[in-house]
């Protein structure tokens, strides 16, 4: 979707000019920054990640959305699709799934190298079930139950039993 040059602050390729600019070069907003800034959104970066590729603070980030609302509507749709990606990919694992694979064997002196293509079945994961339950039906699915407590009656007090006989070793049938 995007240009193989997409900027991504946790590992992918950064642009020259990120790497090696000083902050105080980049505190007026660019228009061109739009674009940048819509590509690592949809990759999923935070606001704080987006601040630090444009070597600026989270409030100048603030500042810049607040100024421009085509860049915050842009850093918000894009933000919101990346949430979608991850919402449906916890409902696959969540009910299970299936996709197309490849079984590779080996060459052997008799024979080349064969390619077989198949299909695979990824089970439900009971974890992400929970994960899920857990956060759309909270009602349903808290982690423990509620412990009902009764108020104690302050006014009832209890004595303690004074007795001149021994307590038995062994308690009677």
């Amino acid at each position: 979707m995007f240009p193989p040059h997409v900027p991504m602050p946790w590992g992918f390729l950064l642009p020259e000019k990120a790497v090696h600019m000083p902050k105080s070069d980049i505190k007026h907003f660019q228009k061109s920054y739009i674009a940048e800034a819509k590509a690592l959104a949809w990759h999923g970066a935070t606001d704080g990640e987006i601040a630090d590729y444009f070597s600026i603070g989270l409030q100048t980030l603030h500042v810049w959305k607040a100024q421009n609302p085509k860049f915050h509507d842009v850093l918000q749709a894009e933000k919101h699709l990346a949430d979608e990606r991850v919402e449906r990919s916890l409902y696959q694992r969540c009910v299970g799934y299936s996709y197309e694979g490849e079984k590779i064997i080996p060459p052997t002196a008799a024979r080349d190298l064969i390619r077989i293509m198949t299909k695979e079945h990824m089970p439900p994961d009971v974890s992400a079930c929970l994960f899920w339950l857990k956060n759309r039906r909270p009602d349903l699915w808290k982690a423990a139950p509620e412990a009902k407590t009764e108020a104690i009656d302050q006014t009832t007090s209890v004595a303690p039993i004074v007795t001149d006989e021994p307590l038995p070793l062994s308690p009677v049938w």
